[in-house]
This record gives C-alpha cells, sequence and structure tokens, in this order.
C-alpha cells in the first residue's frame, strides 16, 4: 500500500489523445506515460519479505472506436 493508505495508487500520469470521425463514429489514439511506483510494503503472517519496492511504470497506448450519440444539432 501507499503511504496515504491507497492501493497502489498513481502519481503521476501524461499523455496526449486524437479521434478522427465523421458525424457520430470516431476512431480514438491515446497515448502517454503513467508514474506509480509503490514501496515500504508492511508485511504479516508467513509471508516472505524480500519485496521492497515494486515499480508499475511505464507507457500505454490504446486505439478504440467511440460512438458519439448526443446531437449538438436542433431541428
Amino acid at each position: 500500500r501507499e503511504s496515504n493508505d491507497w492501493f497502489a495508487s498513481l502519481y503521476s500520469s501524461y499523455g496526449a489523445s486524437l479521434a478522427i470521425g465523421y458525424k457520430k463514429v470516431y476512431l480514438v489514439f491515446e497515448g502517454g506515460y503513467q508514474s506509480n511506483t509503490v514501496d515500504k510494503f508492511k508485511s504479516t503472517g508467513i509471508m516472505n519479505d524480500n519485496i521492497q519496492k515494486l515499480n508499475l511504470s511505464g507507457g500505454y497506448a490504446t486505439i478504440g472506436l467511440l460512438f458519439d450519440g448526443v446531437s449538438t444539432s436542433k431541428k
């Protein structure tokens, strides 16, 4: 657990996204980097205490479809 008692809480994240589409259907690209390091583990019971720090940081990329059902025009 992180010092504020959140399990593997995210410290920082940055990225960018781009959506290309027509009418209500978009192709979305997103990429970025998340920084997340957890340390000061406390073990109880018979668990081995060899792990001192866990680094969950890394880059990410997603590609997806977005269907926008909300119309902004008035008839």
